[in-house]
């Protein structure tokens, strides 16, 4: 995920940090790590940014019912058309 950085910083989703009410910021080596304070662990699965009733959740969920084996590996020319031989 990227996030804009502006004039205030970064806002990052609420729902990461679980029932923390405070976190730990650290900067080293150009890398910032942030961890919740005194929260229970969360899994992977738990941490949901978007609302459940988005529409992003929702990808990949439908089969095509045509006879297409190789989507995977052509996406791009069946979403945008054959853009490699143009």
């Amino acid at each position: 995920m990227k996030l804009p950085v502006t004039e205030n910083g970064v806002t990052l989703p609420k729902a990461w940090f679980g029932d923390a009410t405070e976190v730990e910021v650290r900067q080293e080596n150009g890398h910032v790590s942030i961890e919740p304070v005194g929260s229970k662990p969360r899994t992977p699965k738990q941490i949901r940014p978007y609302d459940p009733d988005d529409p992003i959740w929702q990808l990949g969920t439908r089969t095509s019912d045509l006879d297409i084996t190789d989507v995977s590996v052509n996406l791009d020319k069946y979403l945008y058309g054959d853009l490699g031989n143009s």
